[in-house]
């Protein structure tokens, strides 16, 4: 609606009327982070002289803030022992068996699992560095910041040798089956998951973190 435009001729008002625009959708997180993105474009215009001024420092609180959301998680521990039953006899995929079976072994977010690259790891001291760019945060850190160690139990250890063979060939670790130069899609954990019968509200990819975090405060004192 507005991408044809120059900045200088896009007032407040305007860039408000498309926000809500997007938010009479239900889409309330998209149109705050259309906002959000616009600010950033605006900004840019005006340190290259393009426009005076960045119009959406006037709309802070017109649109609202997305509500953030839990995401689903085991927590019992008796359920817990369900999903790594289930887990361990998974039929799938060696890739996709090997990406749900380490999940619960090191609590990290989805993304940064499913694009693991082999030259992070260190199996005989047992220590997986990620790179601060791949991890989530501000530009700075990303940038400058430290990377991140996960160490390895020797069960994680034993996945990653058993499944070196097959992928280790290749810059990923859990490389996707069409296209091996690219990781494993978002997709490929959690469809595992609503196959092994844990539904949406129940368990996501995401979840382990919140399943680690929770039982280690409330069951083991951690």
């Amino acid at each position: 609606f507005i991408g044809a435009r120059a900045l200088a001729e896009l007032p407040a008002p305007e860039l408000l009327k498309q926000a809500r625009r997007i938010e009479a959708r239900g889409a309330v997180e998209t149109a705050y982070r259309a906002l959000k993105a616009a600010g950033a474009v605006f900004r840019h215009g005006v340190q290259h002289g393009y426009c005076e001024s960045d119009p959406t420092r006037d709309l802070k609180g017109a649109v609202a803030l997305p509500v953030p959301e839990h995401r689903a998680a085991v927590t019992d521990p008796a359920k817990l022992g369900e999903l790594l039953r289930a887990i361990d006899a998974y039929q799938g995929t060696p890739i996709v068996r090997a990406a749900l079976a380490l999940a619960p072994l090191v609590f990290l977010r989805p993304g940064e699992l499913r694009k693991a690259e082999w030259a992070e790891f260190q199996l005989d001291s047992a220590k997986w560095t990620i790179p601060a760019a791949r991890m989530k945060g501000r530009l700075k850190a990303k940038l400058h910041g430290p990377a991140h160690l996960v160490p390895l139990a020797p069960q994680a250890v034993a996945i990653l040798r058993e499944l070196r063979p097959l992928t280790g060939a290749g810059r990923y670790v859990f490389p996707n089956p069409l296209t091996p130069d690219r990781p494993l899609s978002e997709n490929g954990v959690l469809s595992a998951l609503r196959r092994m019968g844990f539904g949406k509200d129940e368990m996501t990819g995401h979840g382990f973190r919140a399943t680690a975090r929770t039982i280690a405060a409330e069951r083991l004192g951690i």
